[in-house]
């Protein structure tokens, strides 16, 4: 039996290769310096049979989340769609999408509970985070860099002297880079941070549990690749806090936070030459042309939502009305059966009254045909006759020669 071996201590050593499959083709290195997967059907397909082997040799007691997503929520937990979220995300490293899977579920359980083995959505999964979620500290971006990433706009000022729970806001961050994933660029490029310091005080607006909280739920947990970080018109108090926040976000990220200071035209030329974010999917605050309105987006949020909800409960039905049809079909063909295997029954019944019948009459008449002298018979007494009549004759002679 192979030995199941941590995740932790596959790579203890670093001398252990990392898990690829051999079909596995990478870019050039971009303007972020990523490196990013050529996917191919044969890449897809093996990378996804390695990671069930990969996981297969985790110790349950470290997949046990893991497990008991698969047996309540196997339409997600066990699906290929679920799975190679955590693989574009590892850059196909079959290793680190397992470990990042595991973990990925231990934190969803903590932080959603029952909840954590349905669909994330406003009203029921996050109905008791609305506040956190239209404080609006993070939004999605309708538009795309140039690349496919996602864009998340994040606007410190809104935290002001504003009470917020902190697990709430975590969920709020979860929720938010989940809707991001939501599109197939997105899983493979990841997603590029725009920090709004206008208006920010680093006394008030600097939370240093929130930000290492929200590093450490994104931070080999959620399926996501950071692309860039840009900070916008920093305070001279917040660049020189810049390097605390490298290190509470981490090596990985850390490096690639971009700092942006001037006017708006140049800001807005930097992240468009540089970097492919369009001024068209900048925010308006920033010199950009999109809108922000985080209540628009909950609402539009809740009509897809909704809108998915009623398709899923849509398909059941006809998943329901379909096999109640293929019963009540076989159950016709069934009777039909029976129906035609009572009539053969009748059928050969009459046949072989037919036949018995048709066997009496034969009988009967051979008897009958018996009774009557045949005519091989009434030949042979007809000879008899005459025979005797002969004789008779003969008689009469020999008595006139005695006469004479």
């Amino acid at each position: 039996m192979a030995q199941k071996m941590t995740m932790s201590a596959r790579n203890l050593f670093g001398g252990l290769p990392r898990v690829v499959s051999p079909h596995l083709r990478k870019t050039d290195p971009d303007q972020y310096g990523q490196e990013h997967p050529i996917e191919t059907p044969e890449l897809i397909s093996s990378s996804l049979s390695l990671l069930l082997v990969e996981l297969a040799n985790i110790r349950r007691s470290e997949r046990q989340y893991l497990v008991e997503a698969e047996e309540k929520y196997p339409e997600l937990a066990k699906s290929d769609e679920h799975r190679i979220l955590f693989l574009r995300c590892e850059m196909f490293n079959v290793d680190l999408a397992a470990l990042r899977l595991t973990k990925y579920w231990k934190q969803r359980i903590e932080l959603f509970g029952d909840k954590a083995f349905a669909p994330l959505t406003v009203d029921d999964t996050l109905k008791d985070d609305i506040s956190a979620l239209e404080l609006g500290f993070l939004t999605l971006l309708p538009g795309r860099d140039h690349g496919g990433r996602g864009l998340v706009y994040v606007e410190p000022c809104r935290l002001g002297n504003v009470g917020y729970d902190y697990m709430s806001m975590v969920k709020a961050t979860w929720y938010v880079l989940h809707v991001a994933l939501e599109a197939k660029s997105v899983q493979q490029k990841g997603v590029v941070f725009i920090v709004d310091n206008q208006n920010t005080d680093p006394k008030l607006h600097f939370d240093k549990k929130l930000i290492q909280m929200n590093a450490e739920a994104v931070r080999g947990i959620l399926p996501v690749r950071v692309g860039g970080i840009h900070i916008c018109h920093p305070s001279n108090l917040f660049a020189r806090l810049a390097p605390l926040v490298k290190l509470l976000l981490g090596p990985r990220i850390g490096k690639r936070i971009n700092v942006h200071s001037g006017s708006e035209d140049a800001i807005l030329d930097t992240l468009s030459s540089r970097y492919g974010i369009r001024p068209e999917a900048v925010p308006a605050a920033l010199g950009g042309f999109t809108t922000v309105n985080q209540h628009l987006w909950l609402e539009d949020r809740r009509e897809v939502e909704s809108a998915v909800e009623a398709t899923f409960v849509k398909t059941v039905e006809e998943g329901t009305t379909e096999d109640a049809t293929v019963e009540e079909s076989n159950a016709e063909v069934e009777t039909a059966d029976e129906g035609t295997t009572e009539d053969a029954a009748v059928e050969e019944t009459s046949v072989d009254a037919a036949v018995e019948e048709t066997s009496v009459e034969v009988n009967t008449a051979d008897e009958g045909t018996t009774d009557e002298p045949s005519v091989d018979e009434g030949t042979e007494k007809l000879e008899d006759g005459k025979t005797e009549e002969a004789a008779g004759e003969d008689g009469k002679t020999e008595e006139a020669a005695d006469e004479k």
